[in-house]
């Protein structure tokens, strides 16, 4: 099982993303946790990410988010 939250903004995605991110992997408890950001994640975002065990994919746009998270998962 895997989870898959996906964040866009026309910014940096705040850290707070990945707080409620980590209730849902609570809840759910994947075998693996993925967040997808674009276009990118904040440095408090991917340390949270870190010590929840919560992957991270960035891309400038969805094509290139989209082709990440492929890569990673295959």
């Amino acid at each position: 099982r895997i989870v898959i939250d996906l964040y866009s903004n026309d910014r940096e995605i705040d850290g707070s993303v990945i707080i409620s991110m980590f209730a849902k992997v609570l809840d759910v408890k994947p075998d693996r946790a993925v967040c997808v950001a674009i276009p990118s994640l904040s440095d408090v975002g991917k340390n949270l990410a870190k010590q929840y065990n919560i992957e991270v994919v960035e891309g400038v746009n969805i094509e290139e988010a989209a082709s990440t998270l492929s890569r990673k998962l295959s």
